[in-house]
């Protein structure tokens, strides 16, 4: 079993220590995809808490690295749509 696969089953099995693992393994990917989306790094940092509350919530679901990026990017598209229609972001 690979590293990431150990994350995800810990995860899974809502361990909190591997939830901070996985937090750590795809953070730095994750706010580099939001802050290049909100040109914002504190709102970007939120849309990645948001982001990792709902990768949290579908553990299962999100068992490969693509199902994070893509979580992450559309979380950034939807702050950023809601901030370009005149939405302040609700962490900001």
């Amino acid at each position: 079993m690979g590293i990431l696969e150990e994350i995800i089953t810990g995860c899974v099995n809502n361990d909190k220590k591997y939830q901070d693992k996985l937090f750590k393994y795809f953070y730095k990917k994750m706010f580099i995809v939001c802050v290049n989306y909100m040109k914002d790094e504190d709102i970007a940092n939120d849309v990645v808490q948001e982001g990792f509350i709902k990768i949290f919530n579908s553990i299962i679901e999100a068992s490969q690295e693509l199902n994070v990026s893509r979580t992450s990017i559309n979380c950034a598209v939807a702050g950023y749509t809601k901030t370009a229609h005149g939405f302040k972001w609700k962490y900001a």
